[in-house]
C-alpha cells in the first residue's frame, strides 16, 4: 500500500487523522492533501452508484502536523443525489469546510462537448522535474511533473499559465476522486510564474466540477492539466483548470481564488 493510500485508508475507519510532516507546503500540510482525505472521509456516506459531481472547499485556516478532526453531515439524501458537508478541526478551531454533491447519472438530451485537452508532447520525452528539498514543496516528492505551458514560477512572466503533465510518484491499485483531488492541487497557482521572485501566496477557496468521472482509471497513468488566471487585482486572484486522462477525456473543471502577497 503506498503512503497516499494508506492515509486515505484510515479516514474510513476513523474521524481522527495524523496529518504528516512530510506533505507540507510552507507552514501547513499540503491542501490538495487536506481535500482528499476530507473527500475520502465522505465518500463513506454515499450511496452506491452516486459519482461525486461538485465539490467546493473553504480554506479557513492553515491545517498544521498533527491530529485533526473529519466531522461529516449527510445535509440531504435523495433518489438522485446526496449533498454532504466535512469539517476539518484542529484544536477545536475549524480549519477547512467541504461541501460535496454526488449524484446518479441520467440520461439527458443537452450534451456539450468539453473542453479539449490542450496539444502536448507525449510526457516520455519531457524532462522530469526533480525534487529539490529546501526550493520546492516538500509535498510535491509525491508526484511527477512534466512542465509544458507557461513559465517557471517566480520568473517575472507576463503570463498567467501553467500546466503539463502529472502522475503520481507511487501508484497504488486504486484511482479515486480523493487521488484526482491530491492531483489537481499539486500545481502551483497560475500567476506564481508572474511573481518577479519568491513571496506568500494562498489558496482561500477551491471549488471543482465532475463531468462525468469514469470507472477503472489507472493510478499509474498520465493526466495533463492547465491553468490559467483570467483575473488578479487588489491582491486577489482567480484562476480556471481542466484536468484530462491521457486519452483526453475531461475529468475536471477547477477553480480557484487566491490571496496574493506581492
Amino acid at each position: 500500500m503506498t503512503v497516499l493510500d494508506e492515509l486515505l485508508a484510515r479516514t474510513v475507519h476513523s474521524h481522527l487523522i495524523e496529518m504528516p510532516g512530510a506533505w507540507g507546503q510552507g507552514r501547513a500540510v499540503y491542501g490538495g492533501l487536506v481535500a482528499a482525505l476530507m473527500m475520502s472521509r465522505l465518500q463513506s456516506g454515499v450511496a452506491v452508484g452516486q459519482v461525486l459531481r461538485a465539490m467546493s472547499l473553504s480554506f479557513v485556516g492553515p491545517v498544521n502536523e498533527g491530529v485533526a478532526e473529519l466531522h461529516v453531515e449527510v445535509l440531504r439524501q435523495g433518489k438522485s443525489v446526496t449533498h454532504l458537508s466535512c469539517r476539518l478541526l484542529q484544536e477545536q478551531d475549524v480549519r477547512c469546510v467541504m461541501l460535496a454533491c454526488f449524484g446518479h447519472g441520467r440520461i439527458s438530451q443537452i450534451l456539450l462537448k468539453p473542453t479539449v485537452m490542450p496539444v502536448a508532447a507525449d510526457p516520455a520525452s519531457l524532462a522530469v522535474l526533480p525534487h529539490i528539498p529546501g526550493v520546492m514543496p516538500e509535498f510535491t516528492q509525491w508526484f511527477d511533473y512534466r512542465y509544458v505551458d507557461g513559465d517557471p514560477p517566480f520568473s517575472n512572466s507576463r503570463q498567467g499559465v501553467l500546466g503539463g503533465w502529472i502522475r503520481l510518484q507511487e501508484p497504488g491499485s486504486a484511482f479515486s476522486a480523493a487521488h484526482l483531488l491530491a492531483l489537481i492541487d499539486a500545481w502551483p497557482p497560475a500567476v506564481l510564474p508572474m511573481y518577479p521572485g519568491p513571496a506568500p501566496i494562498s489558496t482561500m477557496t477551491w471549488s471543482a466540477e465532475f463531468p462525468d468521472l469514469p470507472q477503472g482509471l489507472s493510478a499509474s497513468q498520465w493526466f495533463r492539466y492547465r491553468a490559467d488566471s483570467g483575473m488578479s487585482a487588489a491582491g486577489y486572484a482567480a484562476t480556471h483548470a481542466g484536468i484530462w486522462t491521457d486519452q483526453g477525456k475531461l475529468l475536471a473543471i477547477s477553480h480557484q481564488s487566491i490571496a496574493v502577497f506581492r
